[in-house]
């Protein structure tokens, strides 16, 4: 008599009796099964899940649904038929931080391809401890548990924070989200001071206060005067919490300055209108020079974050390398999963004059390349490989290198002679063609020993 195996009909309610989370995923990452056992460790229906697709990044601010798919995601390498233990970290349906090990076995079909993932949730993870960790699924891991602690305990956007000096200024991001003051944010370009600016402006529940730009670099000064005063409009109509963000804020001009800090103390500037500005470069000596109106400084900066370049930041540089690149897994198939040794050696030997920005850009390149589940150096943008170039280079320039105070002095001088002899010696005028007060332009040519009849 032959013997009757269990239907498939039996074999799924026999999974779903247990109280051990089981997932059964297809070959594009699709959630085909999903048993009682994962719905009450994640509190997340199967309905909401059968279907969609695991990405293998973390989304601690996502809904229920995507927290639980991104949590579940198999390392891309299960789908090269490659066995894997792998431990998450996500926030349930109570708020709770869970931390889930997995054991991921991938199944072939006849033609040797990978056609089914099974996810089994483990209580005794030392059992599979055997199973081989790479570098990226580590990060991966790390990445989960930072993002997701942040986000329960301080209630905002993902920062990447495992150094000393990030991690004050996510507590200087809580203490500017608790008062209307002005917030002054200073760094190198490329730190991501516009992404602590939309940080500071977040409210519970990954909502967002308005936030309008102004970018003193870009814009002309009339563009900049109009959208002030279209902002202020926009501030004093709606009932709303809003913010003005002036990027590059050391290049608004002197009249302007001067309108923003008259215009703040009266109701034209409603009382819930934050005031946040930016700038790459120190503003004191700004101050000093009367480039910048010391009461326009002093209002801008009563709450002042230093944004650290990567340089001073180099604890972060793994997990913003493996964060970068899990952003770009939303609907891509194949899933990345990390860099080569060499493409890893590389980014860590290279200076980022351009920060956190350059840093990112490079990755969004190379993926945009790559169609495999590994950045490699083939894949590596052509604007990386030449700063890469120039950093070698860098070093044999250094030798000609004047100091710089002397070099500016030098060219400060050329300058002033300069607009004496087209101003016939009147230095009123030779003031205005400098765009310099009279009396800085004085106190200059006193500091030079410049001669003048």
């Amino acid at each position: 008599m032959t013997k009757r195996y269990r239907s498939n009909s039996g074999l799924v309610a026999w999974l779903n009796q247990t109280t051990r989370a089981v997932l059964a995923l297809d070959a594009r990452g699709r959630v085909r099964f999903f048993n009682n056992g994962a719905e009450l460790l994640t509190g997340c229906h199967p309905e909401d899940l059968l279907g969609k697709a695991c990405e293998y990044r973390t989304a601690p601010s996502g809904s229920l649904s995507e927290r639980v798919l991104t949590a579940f995601s198999p390392p891309p390498e299960v789908f090269a038929g490659q066995e894997r233990f792998a431990t998450s970290h996500f926030i349930d349906n109570r708020g709770q931080t869970r931390n889930v090990h997995l054991l991921f076995l991938p199944f072939r079909n006849e033609e040797e391809e990978v056609a089914t993932v099974l996810a089994i949730a483990l209580n005794q993870p030392e059992s599979v401890r055997h199973l081989p960790a790479s570098e990226s699924q580590i990060l991966h891991a790390e990445l989960s548990k930072l993002l997701n602690a942040q986000l329960k305990e301080l209630s905002h956007e993902s920062i990447v924070n495992q150094s000393a000096v990030m991690q004050r200024v996510v507590k200087q991001i809580e203490v500017a989200r608790q008062s209307q003051a002005p917030v002054l944010l200073t760094g190198k370009p490329g730190t991501g001071k516009t992404m602590i600016a939309r940080s500071i402006t977040r409210l519970p529940k990954s909502e967002r206060i308005p936030l309008g730009i102004i970018d003193c670099e870009k814009l002309q000064r009339i563009d900049q005067k109009r959208l002030l005063e279209d902002f202020l409009g926009f501030a004093r109509e709606t009932e709303t919490p809003s913010n003005i963000y002036f990027r590059h804020a050391d290049r608004l001009p002197r009249d302007l300055q001067e309108l923003v800090c008259k215009t703040y103390l009266t109701p034209e500037w409603p009382d819930r209108c934050r005031l946040i500005t930016s700038s790459c470069t120190p503003l004191e000596p700004l101050v000093a020079d009367e480039t910048l109106l010391d009461r326009f400084y002093y209002l801008t900066s009563a709450i002042s974050i230093h944004v650290p370049s990567l340089d001073e930041r180099r604890e972060d540089f793994d997990l913003l390398c493996q964060a970068f690149l899990e952003n770009n897994n939303r609907d891509r198939t194949p899933q990345f999963s990390g860099f080569e040794k060499q493409v890893r050696k590389a980014f860590r030997e290279y200076s980022w004059p351009g920060n956190v920005q350059e840093l990112r850009m490079t990755i969004e390149e190379a993926c945009q390349k790559c169609q495999e589940s590994i950045i490699k150096m083939e894949h590596l943008p052509f604007r990386f490989l030449s700063g890469q170039l120039a950093d070698e280079i860098l070093p044999v320039e250094l030798e000609t290198v004047q100091p710089l105070e002397e070099t500016l002095e030098k060219l400060e001088r050329q300058e002033i002679e300069k607009a004496l002899r087209i101003a016939k010696n009147n230095k009123a005028k030779a003031a205005e063609l400098l765009g310099m007060t009279r009396a800085k332009f004085y106190r200059r040519l006193e500091a030079l020993g410049i001669e003048s009849p």
